[in-house]
């Protein structure tokens, strides 16, 4: 592309994330205005030879009435439609990495610490800085280092990739389960995603000659309960706290009469969300139950530390189901903890598509996860 067509746009973005700096000194055109986007847009459309497509993934009647998923959800429709070549996104409970699932791209959850969180709104704060990770959005896996390692601010950060080390293939080990044990609060795996997850594991098996073996964590079944508890230990503000900075003070159990009469400003799985703070067993941080939960964390860290090594991959859902229609995540609204537990475990986790599900006919795919820093 003519570098000249980069640069045609007199206006400068005001950059106020570290992302979109850290992007912006390597070249990277970071429009911040919908008038800024459709001006770069129409000046690549209209070179010759240039053919701008979307992926359509199913009739478009269909796919209106599904979810793209809460914040990156449009970064992710926009990618996927091809209308930016790559997207960014924060992750502190599957953030990137649904909206991936749900679109059919690529999105990766870096270690704690290594991506900056900077300039984002709402603030991420206290101890919530080590769950929280930044990372891209992307068509291509190939565009997934390079753009990971724009995104990594100090040198020392970009050493602990050791994204240019040379991996033997043939050394890895898979270890994949296709569904959490059963509970109340996680929704059955589709058939769709049940079938990705196993279509991986015999590819990377019997084409590719890795060592895959089937795997089961127990205390995956706890994964909302676990994610839930360590978010509310430490320092860092309550999610009805984090509302009451977006406005007037929050009280869950009035706010949940409002939403029921159309005159509550939060969505319902917001107040669901601050609800559960309230009235679950974690409503109180120093209880025992919730000391017992943030435990079972570190013992479901170490032991996946332990099982992964420095060469091991973890291969599981990204999601019980593909995108649903709207309204149907408020009556599933745990079904997110399949990507969440690992924020609180600090493990990278990466998005990968599969291709479209025979019985949905829509996006999905698999989660692989790492150990730190791996």
């Amino acid at each position: 592309m003519d570098s000249n067509i980069l640069h045609d746009d007199e206006s400068i973005p005001v950059l106020q994330t570290e992302l979109a700096a850290s992007l912006a000194e390597v070249g990277c055109i970071t429009p911040t205005t919908w008038d800024q986007l459709k001006s770069r847009w129409r000046l690549i459309a209209q070179q010759p030879g240039k053919v701008c497509h979307a992926r359509l993934t199913a009739k478009m009647n269909d796919i209106l009435r599904r979810i793209q998923i809460i914040e990156r959800g449009g970064e992710g429709s926009l990618v996927s439609a091809a209308g930016s070549a790559l997207g960014l996104g924060t992750d502190i409970g599957g953030s990137i990495r649904m909206p991936a699932f749900f679109n059919g791209l690529f999105g990766h959850k870096a270690s704690p610490g290594l991506t900056g969180l900077g300039g984002q709104f709402p603030q991420v704060r206290g101890h919530h800085r080590a769950f929280a990770s930044s990372g891209p959005l992307c068509r291509y896996a190939q565009d997934l280092a390079p753009t990971l390692v724009a995104l990594v601010g100090s040198q020392q950060a970009r050493h602990r990739l050791r994204l240019h080390e040379p991996v033997d293939l043939k050394s890895i080990r898979v270890h994949y389960l296709t569904e959490i044990d059963r509970c109340f609060t996680l929704s059955a795996v589709h058939p769709d995603v049940k079938v990705a997850v196993t279509d991986v594991a015999s590819h990377l098996r019997d084409t590719v000659g890795l060592r895959v073996s089937p795997v089961r964590l127990p205390s995956l079944r706890l994964a909302f309960e676990m994610w839930a508890a360590m978010m509310a230990s430490g320092d860092a503000p309550s999610f009805q706290e984090a509302l009451r900075e977006c406005g007037s003070p929050i009280y869950p159990g009035f706010e949940l009469l409002r939403w029921l009469v159309g005159q509550s400003e939060h969505t319902i799985n917001a107040i669901t969300l601050a609800l559960a703070e309230n009235i679950g067993p974690i409503a109180k941080k120093d209880s025992s139950k919730a000391r017992s939960l943030c435990t079972r964390v570190e013992r479901l860290r170490l032991n996946l530390e332990s099982l992964l090594g420095s060469d091991g991959v973890l291969l599981l859902p990204t999601h019980p189901e593909p995108a649903p229609y709207h309204g149907v995540p408020t009556l599933r609204a745990f079904n997110f903890a399949y990507s969440g537990v690992f924020n609180v475990l600090g493990l990278p986790a990466t998005a990968c598509p599969v291709g479209l599900g025979a019985r949905s006919r829509l996006p999905v795919g698999v989660q692989l996860v790492a150990a730190r820093d791996n």
